[in-house]
C-alpha cells in the first residue's frame, strides 16, 4: 500500500509484504565470502522461504518479521530500521553445525539451538553507508584465542585470491 500526494519517498507512507516461493541466490560475492570462510563451496543458495513486512513513513522505514532460510543452511529471522540513513535492528541467526566446523568453540557464540540450527543473536547498527554488526567481532575474538584456525582461514582466502587472479 502506498499513500502520499504524489510518488515521492519524502511525501509519502506505506506498507507492505514481500513473499518470495522458490527463490536462489547465486553469483552473489556474500556466497564467495561465506564460502571461504567456511572452506565449502556455495555455488548458489536455494531459499525455502523468504518473507518479510515493512511500514515507511519517510525518512524511517521499518523491516520487519524478516524470515530468510536456506534449509540445511541457515536461516535469519528479525527486524531493522532505517531512519535518516541510520541502521538499528535485531537479527536471530541460526547455522547448520556443518556450516560452523571451520570456527573453534562456535558453542561459545552460537549458544542455542532449535529446529536443527545453532544460534545467535545479530546487533545491527551504523548507518546505510557504514553498516555495522555485532557478529563479526564476535567470531574474530575466537579466531584470537585460536591461531591455528585463524592461520587456516587466511591460507584458504590467500589461496582463493591466488586462484581468482590467475583466471581474470
Amino acid at each position: 500500500v502506498w499513500k502520499g500526494g504524489d510518488m515521492r519517498m519524502e511525501s509519502s507512507f506505506g506498507w507492505g509484504e514481500l513473499r518470495v516461493d522458490g527463490g536462489r541466490v547465486a553469483g552473489a560475492r556474500i556466497l564467495e565470502d561465506a564460502a571461504s570462510l567456511i572452506g565449502k563451496p556455495i555455488g548458489e543458495l536455494n531459499l525455502s522461504r523468504f518473507s518479510l513486512g515493512f511500514e515507511w513513513k519517510y525518512p524511517r522505514v521499518h523491516v520487519k518479521q524478516i524470515d530468510i532460510e536456506a534449509e540445511g543452511v541457515f536461516r535469519l529471522q528479525g527486524a531493522a530500521t532505517i531512519n535518516n540513513k541510520r541502521l538499528n535492528g535485531e537479527l536471530e541467526l541460526g547455522v547448520t553445525p556443518e556450516y560452523l566446523e571451520w570456527l573453534p568453540k562456535a558453542e561459545r557464540v552460537f549458544t542455542r539451538q532449535r529446529d536443527g540450527y545453532v544460534w545467535t543473536t545479530v546487533q545491527l547498527a551504523g548507518t546505510m553507508d557504514d553498516p555495522q554488526e555485532d557478529l563479526s567481532p564476535r567470531i574474530a575474538e575466537l579466531l584470537k584465542k585460536s591461531p591455528t584456525a585463524a592461520l587456516g582461514l587466511l591460507i584458504r582466502g590467500l589461496g582463493e585470491w591466488f586462484e581468482n587472479s590467475i583466471a581474470e
